[in-house]
């Protein structure tokens, strides 16, 4: 009497194929290379997770063939295509590559959820030297109904009328994004709602960009992009300027619940009334501190700002983390002891974790490690409260990065 084979379930295929695609000890899914080998039925499954994420090029990179790749492999197998869910694409300005049929190629990804764009090269791409067949193309890509996020990097004189067909745009981030000043597409032609979106991030010379997409409106005077639905919001402030920014784009705000920001040399003051209009819904609070002088408050003016938030928040997780810049010295004194004083006091109730991170950029040098050493001593000099609460967790690490 044979014995029956076994039948895995379907569904406990599908986990399976899940775990060997994220399987990081296991590079370029030979794994799952080797099950789409095994039977016919096996092949959809196992390129549905190999061509989910796809880059082309490389941001500081050298010139590569791996366009001339993708144009093979999806004119080769051009059912790949729809597995293609999330596209980084390194932009050139090489003319006779795009009119090589790349542009016929990148319209065939049609189920994009996720669309990085950036320069291949050094420093940014100018937008309005780009090839028309390939802006074209990056128009189509963007104006999909199943595109919801948005990544663009090292571009300059970047369109605002580009944008205003992403109307499924949930999640946004620029980062070395120059936004062009002068708009010349026909806006009847386009979409006149506003977009809602959830997400919203810039990074390094991003704030005047988001200045100009806070300002950009369609003809009718209605604003191209809407923040009131705005859950997570994220930013890299390294100017006075650059405050500014954040700041106006809180006050837009209703359903905030995570907040991110990095300050560099600067003060948080203002930050209580930007956030006042999503005060009952924001739960996280991450903020990254950068010092560079033993003469400055190395919270950054942060504790005015909590204790006028104190009693009317539902705050729940507090992450501060400290940044000695490298060759500086910080306070480590009652500065500090400010922080334990506020949130000790009524009006946290909903507030379970403080992590407080402060990190020494050391060439190994004694008084380094002299510094490391007297910021250990805080939470028993500076934190005695907050140490032994039973309703906060607590944690303090201070620690050196050498460089």
């Amino acid at each position: 009497m044979t014995t029956p084979t076994p039948v895995v379930p379907f569904d406990v295929i599908e986990v399976i194929l899940d775990i060997l695609a994220w399987d990081y000890n296991e590079p370029y899914f030979r794994s799952l290379e080797a099950c789409s080998l095994t039977c016919h039925s096996f092949l959809p499954l196992c390129r549905k997770r190999i061509f989910a994420s796809i880059k082309v090029n490389g941001t500081y990179s050298r010139r590569s063939n791996r366009t001339n790749m993708l144009s093979d492999l999806l004119t080769t197998a051009p059912d790949i295509a729809d597995y293609v869910r999330e596209l980084h694409f390194g932009i050139t300005n090489d003319d006779e590559e795009y009119f090589n049929g790349l542009p016929e190629i990148l319209r065939r990804l049609t189920n994009l959820n996720s669309l990085h764009l950036f320069h291949h090269g050094s420093g940014k791409l100018d937008w309005k030297g780009l090839a028309l067949p390939i802006k074209d193309a990056m128009a189509c890509l963007m104006s999909l109904p199943t595109l919801t996020s948005l990544d663009l990097s090292w571009i300059a004189n970047f369109p605002v009328s580009a944008l205003i067909s992403c109307t499924h745009l949930q999640d946004f981030h620029i980062d070395f994004v120059d936004i062009a000043e002068i708009d010349d597409t026909p806006h009847a032609m386009l979409p006149v709602a506003s977009i809602l979106l959830e997400g919203y991030s810039f990074g390094y010379e991003g704030a005047i960009g988001t200045k100009k997409i806070l300002e950009a409106k369609h003809s009718d005077g209605q604003s191209i992009f809407a923040f009131t639905d705005l859950k997570v919001f994220s930013a890299d402030c390294r100017t006075l300027e650059d405050m500014d920014i954040p700041q106006t784009l809180l006050r837009r705000t209703r359903q905030l619940t995570r907040i991110i920001l990095h300050i560099r040399h600067l003060s948080f003051f203002g930050l209580a009334r930007s956030i006042a209009p999503s005060i009952n819904t924001l739960k996280k609070l991450i903020l990254h501190i950068n010092v560079d002088s033993e003469h400055t408050d190395p919270l950054s003016g942060l504790c005015a700002e909590l204790e006028e938030m104190a009693g009317r928040n539902v705050l729940e997780y507090l992450e501060i983390c400290v940044d000695v810049e490298m060759d500086m010295y910080c306070k480590t004194g009652d500065e500090w002891g400010m922080l334990d004083k506020v949130l000790s006091k009524s009006g946290w109730s909903a507030l379970k974790r403080v992590w407080l991170d402060v990190v020494v950029r050391s060439r190994r040098r004694r008084k380094d490690d002299y510094l490391v050493g007297v910021l250990g001593t805080l939470p028993q000099r500076q934190f005695p409260i907050l140490s032994c609460s039973k309703t906060i967790d607590f944690i303090f690490e201070a620690r050196e990065d050498h460089v």
